[in-house]
């Protein structure tokens, strides 16, 4: 009896051991999450008034801006929309990483969610002197997304690709609608990656030591967490020759 009695005094601190390691569990999530909140408003709120000023610029009404000025508020523009959204990439990298990343579903249409990404995407692409071509059939159908973080997930396997791909290479953004399922795909034509390069694809630790650079790594990482969310998946595929194929699949309903 005695015997019984420790064994049933053990389990109960063994219990009470592990409700108490999960109840401070719990709260470390929530001050994490508090933490993430307050880490947005504060790099944001700086970012968002420098973007907002130079908006005011551009659109100034009166007598026309001096190219100078008006090329100088563009560049101040464009580097707060990086900035912008490279915080939103990073705070909800991290909430996916705690299991916190919320989705906010809504119908949206499918061909413009991808139309978006892949005009957002035209730009960085005409830098690097890389044409982007629109493969995607006229079909598409309605999703139920989160819209915003889909878009954002399909803009990163553009980035990637255009990173990828040689100067004078296209690279070209195409949609499956299968039965159960809808496929997006990203075609380079740059080198074909290795096994190790693959795996490392979407790991942004990785990444961002390799490039020194946080933002494309992030970005990539949160396109997989995305695709995770809505009961999909990301990744990368070789080419049989050269290139790669970036991918998105995420149910149909």
């Amino acid at each position: 009896m005695d015997e019984i009695s420790e064994d049933i005094e053990a389990g109960s601190e063994e219990s009470e051991r592990l409700l108490l390691e999960r109840a401070e569990a719990g709260e470390r999530s929530r001050t994490r999450e508090e933490l993430l909140g307050i880490a947005s408003h504060d790099l944001r709120s700086p970012l968002a008034n420098i973007r907002s000023y130079a908006g005011m610029i551009l659109m100034g009404r009166g007598a026309p801006l001096d190219p100078r000025v008006k090329r100088a508020a563009q560049v101040i523009a464009k580097n707060a929309d990086r900035g912008l959204r490279q915080i939103d990439d990073l705070v909800d990298l991290l909430r996916a990483e705690s299991g916190h990343l919320e989705l906010d579903r809504d119908e949206a249409p499918l061909d413009e969610l991808l139309r978006v990404a892949f005009e957002e995407a035209r730009q960085p692409a005409q830098e690097r002197e890389v044409s982007l071509e629109w493969a995607a059939p006229g079909d598409l159908p309605t999703v139920n997304v989160d819209g915003d973080k889909l878009r954002r997930a399909v803009r990163a396997l553009l980035d990637a690709a255009v990173r990828r791909a040689p100067q004078g290479s296209t690279v070209r953004l195409t949609a499956d609608a299968r039965k159960d399922e809808i496929q997006i795909a990203v075609d380079d034509e740059g080198d074909r990656p290795d096994r190790d390069e693959v795996q490392a694809a979407f790991d942004w630790e990785t990444q961002a030591v390799a490039s020194h650079k946080l933002a494309a790594g992030v970005s990539l990482a949160l396109a997989k967490e995305v695709a995770k969310a809505h009961g999909g998946r990301a990744g990368v595929i070789p080419g049989a020759s050269v290139g790669s194929t970036w991918f998105l699949v995420v149910p149909k309903d």
